[in-house]
């Protein structure tokens, strides 16, 4: 895929991370989402995956490890980061998807 997503057409807030973190994120950001009763998209960027970071500036500017996960708002401000997945990162990513729905 070549073209760059963007999360401002959108009214849902984006969970990003690397290859690493995939699965574990997929299902923490779903739960999370469920429990709060709002829209998520998950997108795990890399090689081989639905996103590719083909010229490596997701994997230059994200500030956290491949198995890390970012939290953006629609209009693209990264309000929350893991630098890594942890087996405790839900609970984490649930209040972050809290205080994002309260301060967007």
């Amino acid at each position: 895929m070549n073209e760059k997503a963007n999360t401002v057409e959108t009214d849902v807030l984006v969970v990003g991370t690397g290859p690493a973190g995939g699965s574990p994120w997929l299902e923490a950001a779903s739960h999370a989402a469920e429990s709060l009763g709002i829209g998520l998209d998950v997108h795990i960027i890399g090689p081989g995956q639905e996103l590719e970071d083909l010229y490596g500036d997701f994997a230059r500017v994200r500030e956290i490890e491949e198995s890390g996960a970012l939290l953006v708002r629609p209009d693209n401000i990264i309000c929350w980061r893991a630098m890594q997945w942890e087996k405790s990162a839900s609970d984490p990513l649930r209040a972050a998807l809290a205080r994002a729905l309260c301060a967007h």
